[in-house]
């Protein structure tokens, strides 16, 4: 009986314990009320002190930090906003701040937005405003002001959530980065290109918008110039990557002619005054600067797809070449060009173009994709705005290394 008195006491001790957790609820329920009717008013006043007050009480709650970053930014004209964040910095930093505790709880850089049911045309108005900000800065030749704006904007909507909300204006923005960058290094400024695209590496890397363009990881070795090629664009330069009938060097010279008839300028830029000054026998002035002015006077034209007739042709050729010891157009046995195409079965070889090379010192494509673009008919051809195909051969000899390129205006 004694032991039945005292379970009914300690039952009795349990039951105000159990009724104080609705307390809490209550409270929390009043002050998020009180939000809502703000929010839904549109009284920006009234739902930062509403939010405010119940950050105070719950302060990691990231529906009350949303309404307190909703509320800034909507009502930003207010005086009560001007006076606290009389800095357009400032504002956005508050912004930013509240917004920090809104992240769930896999530390993805983005609201938790399905669970707190929010306005998606708030984070839409965000970051249209961020956009034109940034936008301008740069446009202002401002990069270091704008950085603060980058930073903050990607520190929060970084998409590595793969929300829907995120990220509207990420393409548009990393272009006006690229161009900033890639115009100052154009234009001999490498101290302002530079800073702009370690911003852009280090701010992307590891998400879905990085910037990765096969140009670097091909050629691994080169130094801060080729990071100028890092548009998304120039991935569709490689075309031969997984095609079978090539080598890698051969896929590379493919890679290599389409970047120079993609973006002529940027190729002469790059590859040719650093690359070539420093490993091919292009000492002559005379021929870099006659490269120089035909890569500058080029225009911007569609990538090759490789075609394997093409390169049959081309093997004839090149291995022909690499046995006699002889650079031409006609065979050791007299055949043309159209002789070969002829025999490998490409009957339309009067569409097609040849460019050859031999280079004494290296059989890398880049060498002798610049020995071959040494002549300007040949440099010519390899622009021509009509190539659509091409086949490549390759072939590497002690002392000597040639090159056979064989272009066809057909698909």
């Amino acid at each position: 009986m004694k032991s039945l008195l005292l379970g009914l006491g300690m039952l009795l001790l349990l039951v105000p314990s159990i009724q104080g957790t609705t307390g809490p609820d209550k409270k929390y329920d009043k002050a998020k009320l009180k939000v809502d009717e703000a929010m839904s008013a549109g009284e920006y006043d009234k739902l930062w002190k509403a939010a405010n007050s119940a950050i105070e009480e719950y302060r990691k709650d990231p529906y009350f930090n949303y309404a307190a970053a909703y509320a800034l930014f909507h009502g930003r004209d207010m005086k009560v906003f001007q006076e606290k964040y009389s800095k357009q910095n400032l504002f956005w930093k508050g912004i930013f701040r509240y917004l920090a505790k809104t992240k769930n709880k896999t530390r993805v850089a983005k609201p938790d937005i399905d669970a707190l049911n929010v306005d998606e045309t708030f984070y839409n108005a965000m970051q249209d405003e961020l956009f034109e900000i940034t936008d301008s800065l740069m446009n202002l030749d401002s990069f270091s002001d704008a950085k603060v704006y980058y930073r903050q904007w990607f520190g929060y909507f970084d998409n590595k959530g793969g929300d829907k909300y995120n990220n509207i204006h990420a393409e548009k923005v990393q272009d006006n980065l690229f161009k900033y960058a890639n115009d100052n290094y154009i234009g001999g400024s490498k101290k302002r290109a530079f800073p702009v695209y370690d911003f852009i590496f280090k701010t992307f890397h590891g998400t879905e918008f990085e910037y990765k363009c096969n140009v670097f990881d091909e050629f691994p070795d080169e130094d801060w110039n080729y990071k100028s090629f890092r548009h998304p664009k120039y991935t569709q330069a490689n075309t031969a990557k997984d095609v079978p009938f090539l080598s890698e060097e051969e896929k590379k010279m493919v890679f290599l002619m389409n970047l120079a008839r993609m973006n002529p300028t940027l190729f002469l830029e790059t590859f040719v005054k650093s690359h070539a000054e420093k490993h091919t026998d292009m000492s002559d002035s005379a021929l870099l600067d006659l490269l120089s002015s035909r890569l500058k006077e080029g225009e911007g034209n569609a990538q090759m797809l490789p075609n394997e007739l093409l390169t049959q042709a081309a093997d004839v050729h090149c291995e022909d070449m690499a046995k006699n010891d002889f650079v031409g157009h006609d065979g050791s046995n007299e055949k043309t060009m159209y002789d070969r195409l002829d025999d490998v079965g490409y009957t339309d070889n009067n569409t097609c173009a040849e460019v050859i090379a031999m280079n004494a010192k290296s059989a890398k494509a880049i060498d002798l994709l610049l020995s071959a673009l040494a002549s300007t008919p040949q440099t010519d051809m390899t622009l021509h705005k009509e190539n659509k195909t091409c086949g490549v051969s390759i072939v590497e000899k002690e002392g000597a290394n040639y090159v056979t390129i064989v272009f066809s205006y057909l698909d």
